[in-house]
Parts: structure tokens; sequence; C-alpha cells
């Protein structure tokens, strides 16, 4: 049992293994040399001249990735049970939740192996529960099975909204309008998106206005924060006025529609009136051959909807009053 060990902490230390100690060709690697230890080793306490613990040596090795894709995860277990440094196996749970790669089968092993996801660690430049940073990071590649499990255990929801990892949800790479649109759908239901004031990123913009921003409302739409876009828009031109009309927007459960906007466009659109009750709008005032168009927003707590738009321009026409009968 001694010759196993002495063999696993040299190769551990990188030094070369004496030629007198070999294996067969089949346990001729590491992950063999593992499993043959674990096989034969009933005694984990050894101690080596540095004081290097054979059980913390051991385990550091198994969690090395390619080789713990290949071991039998009751390994890892099994020296926890025999008093290996759980700390290793929470950083090297950290160290495969990267921004860039994320195999979810590592991760998940690795939690299995008898993570303590209340267990603080360092990210970005804060003490965080490894929960938190466990959701996070699957969020970002859409693995939403561990983002739901990681809620259920207690994961701060609203952590995301000012953390590096929803930064790099919005950027080109990494975009998914379903990953985005499933996080901001679970910070909704959670009730962390219950003020629209609430900011989002290092750059601290209100969520909804950033959504507006980067063209992205469409997902505010999906999830019920913003209301929907007014339908059958009715544009009925008389002379120097009109009559808008349209379908009443089906109103979010939570956020019910409180109004209209309405705007028309010659060279720029802006803005003509508004509206609380009702989906009915007067327009006067306007001048032969204007060429006009308008377009109609629903509005309610966290904003306006995507507009209805008239397809055409309409060009305003008077005609002339026709002439009087001689006296």
């Amino acid at each position: 049992m001694n010759a196993l060990k002495f063999i696993l902490l040299h190769l551990y230390s990188g030094s070369t293994i004496d030629n007198h100690y070999s294996f067969d060709e089949e346990g001729d690697n590491e992950t063999g040399i593992i499993e043959t230890i674990m096989e034969n080793v009933t005694d984990f306490s050894y101690v080596d001249p540095t004081g290097t613990k054979f059980v913390d040596a051991m385990f550091k090795k198994c969690l090395e990735p390619e080789i713990f894709k290949q071991i039998d995860e009751n390994v890892g277990k099994r020296l926890l049970k025999s008093g290996a440094d759980r700390k290793t196996l929470h950083e090297a749970l950290y160290n495969s939740l990267n921004l860039d790669e994320f195999e979810i089968d590592v991760v998940e092993k690795y939690i299995r192996t008898g993570v303590d996801l209340n267990t603080p660690i360092n990210h970005n430049g804060g003490e965080i529960p490894l929960c938190d940073v466990v959701y996070m990071v699957s969020a970002l590649h859409g693995h939403f099975e561990l983002v739901e499990d990681m809620i259920a255990k207690g994961a701060n929801l609203g952590r995301i909204l000012k953390s590096r990892e929803i930064e790099k949800m919005f950027e080109r790479k990494y975009y998914n309008e379903d990953y985005v649109q499933f996080v901001f759908d679970k910070l909704k239901a959670s009730g962390c998106l219950k003020d629209k004031s609430t900011t989002v990123g290092s750059w601290s913009e209100p969520f909804v206005e950033y959504f507006e921003r980067i063209d992205k409302e469409e997902i505010l739409v999906r999830i019920g924060l913003l209301p929907k876009t007014p339908r059958g828009l009715t544009v009925t031109h008389s002379g120097v006025s009109c009559c808008l009309s349209w379908d009443p927007v089906e109103e979010p459960e939570d956020f019910p529609v409180k109004g209209y906007k309405i705007e028309s466009r010659g060279d720029y659109w802006e803005e003509v009136g508004t509206i609380e009750d009702g989906s009915k709008f007067e327009v006067s005032g306007l001048k032969s051959n204007d060429k006009v168009k308008f377009r109609v927003f629903a509005r309610n707590y966290y904003g306006l909807s995507l507009p209805v738009e008239e397809e055409n321009y309409h060009i305003v026409l008077v005609l002339p009053s026709p002439p009087g009968k001689p006296e």
C-alpha cells in the first residue's frame, strides 16, 4: 500500500517515478493509476515528509477536469469522507464556471460530489455564495435546468442584474434572445423588476431604458412588462382633420394599460396627443398638401409598447368651397 501512495505523491509533485514501480498497459495512465489506488488503498491518512496529505493530493488530482470526466463520482465522495479538503472541490467547481466555455456535465458532477453551495467565494471582487455564481454563469449559457436548481437552492436572483454575466449576456458573441427572456421572466416572477427604475449592469441604466436603447423591447412585451402593440389602426381623413381608431390592447395581467400616445410624422415623428380612456382620437388643424401618417403606442407603468403605424403617407387635400349663388 505504501508503494502506491509513494507513486501517487511523486506523480503529483512532478517527480520521476522510480523505475521499479510500474503498472500494466491497462493502467498506465493517470486515470488508471487513480483507479488502481482506489481499489487497493483503505487508509488515506498517510502524510509525506513535506507535510502533504495523501488524501488531499489524491483529491486534487481527481478533480482535474479531464480526469474528473472519466472517473466515477463516488471516488470524490469517498475521498471527502476520508478527510479531503472540501475547499479544493469548491475551487474546482468555481474554475469550471467559465464565461467562454462551460461543460455542464463536469459542473453538475462537481456539485453532486459534495459542494456546499452556500460557501462564499470571491467573484469579480466580492464575496458571494457559490450557488449565485453557478446560477449566473449557467444562465449565461442557457442551462435552464441548472438555473432552476440553483434558484430552488436559494440563489439570489437579483444579483445577476449587476453582474459581469448580464453584461456578457447582451454582447453579440453571447446574445441569445431565449436566454435573456428566460432570465428576465424569472426576475419578473421573483419581484426583482417591480420597480421600473431598477438598473442593469455596471452602467446602472434603468432596465426598460436599456432594452429600448438596444431595440429589444419585444422581450419585455413577451414577459408581460410592456404592453402589446395596438392592432387594427384605422385613419379616416376628412379635409384638415382625421379620426384615428384602433382595437383596445389586451392588458398585461399585472401591469394594465393606462392610456395611449399618438404621434404624427411629416418630416419627423412628433406627439400630437395622449388619451387615458377609449381607443379613438381626433386630429384637427392639418394643412392642405401636408404629407402625414400616424402611429399609436399603448402605455403602462413600465413605458410604451411598440407602435402600430400607418403603412403609407396621406396627402391632405382641401377642396375649394363651391362658388356662391349669383344675387
